[in-house]
């Protein structure tokens, strides 16, 4: 077994290489996946800077972005009004979430209807933004149901602090990307990874993430990233993972 790329991938970029190529954006979460069982996910950093053996999440989730008030569409529609929540906290800038997701979640017969985001308008908050899909929409949502709505997962990704699903680990130091200047990289998602210990681990145990480091698996609402491959006995110390994220 050697060191081998098996999916076919349109990402000319190695694991160990980042990237400031804006193109890249339209790929977030492209899959590279070793011949060994590494698996990997194309990722955009945010604004501090990353460092390998730190699990790394995407954007907190917050109840603003639930139960959100829209308006109505028809079928065929690829645009929808939706409200910023009143409590938001922040203006939402023109395509914050691009490549996210929308779905109608409490009303009527257009339950469970999602979309994916190609692109938003700027709306403070308790105003209108205008969502627009890349698929049209197959019934007629109403202004009497709500919405909610998520970014892209692998997009301003963050080291672990609990407040969204656990995404990867990177493998290679990653600058702090600028408002005009992203920087991409590959968290690993799958197979055996070096990651930073939060504690002492067994071998075979159940391993969870807290501040981005692995522990012994407590039931945390997080869910567990994998098993520990080795014995670990000193916090800060860094052993091998066999991650389980996907």
């Amino acid at each position: 077994m050697s060191n081998k790329v098996i999916n076919t991938t349109s990402v000319k970029l190695g694991i160990y290489e980042t990237s400031t190529d804006t193109q890249l954006e339209g790929m977030l979460g492209d899959v590279k996946e070793m011949e060994d069982g590494r698996k990997f996910r194309l990722c955009q950093n945010y604004t501090s800077v990353l460092v390998p053996g730190k699990v790394v999440q995407g954007p907190a989730l917050n109840t603003y972005d639930e139960n959100i008030a829209i308006g109505t569409a028809a079928v065929g529609d690829t645009t929808l009004d939706v409200t910023v929540h009143a409590s938001y906290g922040a203006t939402v800038a023109a395509n914050d979430f691009k490549d996210g997701w929308f779905v109608v979640s409490a009303g009527s017969g257009e339950l469970g209807h999602g979309r994916k985001i190609k692109s938003n308008t700027e709306a403070a908050v308790g105003v209108d933004t205008t969502l627009t899909f890349y698929d049209a929409l197959t019934d007629t949502i109403s202004a009497s149901s709500t919405g909610q709505w998520i970014k892209n997962q692998f997009k301003n990704v963050v080291i672990d602090a609990g407040t969204a699903a656990a995404i990867g680990v990177p493998v290679c130091d990653v600058a702090a990307s600028t408002s005009t200047v992203p920087v991409f990289f590959w968290a690993q998602c799958s197979g055996p990874c070096p990651v930073v210990s939060g504690g002492a681990l067994v071998a075979g145990d159940n391993v969870e993430t807290t501040s981005g480091t692995a522990i012994a698996s407590t039931g945390a609402t997080d869910g567990d990233i994998g098993l520990a491959m080795q014995t670990c006995t000193d916090s800060g110390d860094v052993c091998w993972i066999k991650l389980n994220i996907e």
